[in-house]
C-alpha cells in the first residue's frame, strides 16, 4: 500500500499527463510541414539484416535546427544527423567502442550546436 494519499496522486498523474502532453504537441505542430514536405517520397523500405543492431539511450535535438540531431549508442559512440534522421555519422569515428564508453545522456550547447555534453 502507498503512503501518498489518493488526491495527491491524482494530482501527479494530471500534472505528469499535461508535462507529457505539452512535450508532444509543440515540435511536431511546429516542424511537421518542413519535416512532411521535406520526406515526401523520401521513406523506402529496405533490408538491414539480421546482424545490424544496438540500443540508443539518449538523443538530443538542436531548438531552431529540426533536420540536427544527435544520438549516443550502448556500444559507445555518437552520431549526427543533418537531414531529419535519414542517414547517420559516427562523428567518435570508432574511438569509443569499449563497454566502458557507453553513452547515457547527450545535452546540445545552448550557445553552439556543435558543442556536446555527453555522458
Amino acid at each position: 500500500m502507498s503512503n501518498v494519499r489518493p488526491d495527491t496522486r491524482r494530482i501527479r498523474d494530471r500534472r505528469l499527463a499535461m508535462v507529457i502532453a505539452a512535450l508532444f504537441s509543440v515540435p511536431f505542430t511546429t516542424h511537421a510541414a518542413p519535416l512532411q514536405k521535406f520526406l515526401s517520397g523520401k521513406l523506402t523500405w529496405r533490408c538491414i539484416g539480421p546482424d545490424i543492431g544496438g540500443r540508443v539511450v539518449a538523443v538530443a535535438g538542436v531548438p531552431g535546427n529540426p533536420d540536427l540531431f544527435y544520438m549516443g549508442a550502448v556500444d559507445g559512440g555518437v552520431w549526427k544527423s543533418t537531414d531529419y534522421g535519414i542517414r547517420w555519422h559516427d562523428i567518435t569515428h570508432g574511438k569509443w567502442k569499449s563497454a566502458s564508453d557507453s553513452v547515457g545522456a547527450i545535452a546540445v550547447a545552448p550557445s553552439n550546436a556543435d558543442v556536446l555534453y555527453v555522458g
